[in-house]
């Protein structure tokens, strides 16, 4: 195996084990669709050597292998993660008015869109009611650290696909319940300058997808999110946990 195959499994095994990272409310990276230009660039030789085909072609057996592994187990844990959230939600309705799934999606919902505002405007005051307060810490320190770098997050024709519930635990002592829902969407997400609104990053403004999951924990009979996480993945669905107790 030559230099620029070993290189190009690194760049595939990587693409695989890590998801894309995102700027809105849960401070990640960049937005799926955002600029940056950049990928992957592959250069010949000319010195008179050549490619062995022969090297090769085992190589991308593995690839092309491990590829369809990754693809076949998270479409299998998309499939079976829902189906048991949504039976512990049929068991917990019953006797809990709480895990009311049709108000669950709701309440996701309103808590997403008044995050990416909050985020948007760097303002946390509005949501500190409807988040725990180490997730208010969280935010808070992030946003500090943008404010002092001069930049603001811009989040645009904000979009929401889907909200899938992926995780929901049961239990007898009500503190211990807590669900998690992935939500999948899009949006033009960007960085400006706050000094001379010129855009930095994502500079054409492009439409991006994202999946986020959101994670509320039971506190006073309400719902209250505790976690965002911005790179939901197969390493993410494999934790999500479904839990009833009886």
């Amino acid at each position: 195996m030559n230099k620029s195959h070993l290189k190009i499994f690194t760049l595939t095994l990587f693409i695989i084990s890590c998801d894309l990272l995102y700027s809105r409310a849960g401070g990640g990276g960049h937005s799926g669709g955002g600029g940056g230009g950049g990928g992957f660039h592959s250069t010949s030789s000319h010195n008179g050597s050549s490619s062995n085909l022969g090297d090769f072609g085992p190589l991308l057996i593995i690839v092309i292998v491990a590829l369809l592994g990754y693809g076949l187990v998270l479409s299998f844990l998309l499939f079976i993660k829902p189906k048991r959230s949504s039976k512990v939600i049929e068991l917990a309705s019953q006797t809990d008015d709480l895990w009311n799934l049709e108000q669950i999606n709701k309440h996701t919902f309103d808590v997403f869109c008044k995050m990416q505002k909050a985020w948007e405007t760097r303002n946390l005051g509005p949501v500190k009611s409807i988040i725990t307060k180490e997730l208010y810490d969280e935010l808070d320190k992030k946003i500090t650290e943008m404010r002092s770098e001069n930049r603001k997050n811009i989040l645009e024709e904000i979009n929401v696909n889907k909200i899938t519930l992926i995780s929901s635990v049961d239990y007898k002592d009500n503190a211990k319940d807590a669900y998690t829902a992935q939500i999948d969407g899009q949006m033009i997400d960007y960085i400006i300058d706050d000094r001379s609104k010129i855009i930095i990053e994502n500079t054409q403004k492009s439409l991006g997808g994202f999946t986020d999951c959101y994670e509320f924990v039971r506190v006073n009979n309400k719902w209250i999110l505790n976690k965002i996480n911005n790179d939901s993945g197969i390493i993410h669905l494999m934790d999500a946990k479904n839990y009833y107790e009886k």
